[in-house]
């Protein structure tokens, strides 16, 4: 399965959008998103594999900033994606909010898009990163005329 960064952005608005410091899987269905599979059964792919992500990449947590493994916010998959969910506080870590906020840089989302979905999740990261700090610089030159 390939990372879709307009999904992980639909994910990450949920907590930026939330007046709430902390978010469960149930706000994530309510605001539309499929976490089950229509059987029920098992977790919906595109769901488990990018809340995967966040995780391995610590861009979640718990509420005791505990982000080491699916059961620290509450999913527990079993053989076959069979699953069970329950609700646990689920907040953004500070590299979880930075990257949500790059996403809304839409200079920074589409060029990441367009010129880095192939590469790795991390290098995607350090990507979005550079170019906003590229953006920055040339945004204060601009207003200043300062440079470097």
């Amino acid at each position: 399965m390939k990372i879709e960064l307009d999904y992980l952005r639909q994910l990450l608005d949920v907590f930026l959008e939330s007046p709430r410091a902390f978010i469960t899987i149930k706000d994530w269905e309510e605001s539309g998103i499929t976490v089950d599979s229509p059987d029920e059964d098992i977790f919906d792919d595109r769901f488990i594999f990018h809340v995967s992500l966040l995780v391995e990449n610590k861009l979640i947590s718990n509420s005791s900033l505990e982000n080491s493994s699916l059961k620290s916010i509450g999913i527990d998959v079993g053989n076959s994606n069979y699953h069970s969910w329950w609700e646990v506080d689920i907040r953004l870590t500070q590299d979880g909010h930075d990257f949500a906020k790059l996403l809304h840089q839409n200079e920074v989302f589409e060029n990441l898009k367009s010129n880095f979905r192939e590469f790795p999740f991390q290098v995607m990261l350090d990507a979005g990163k550079s170019l906003a700090t590229a953006i920055m610089k040339n945004k204060v030159k601009e207003l200043t005329g300062f440079t470097e």
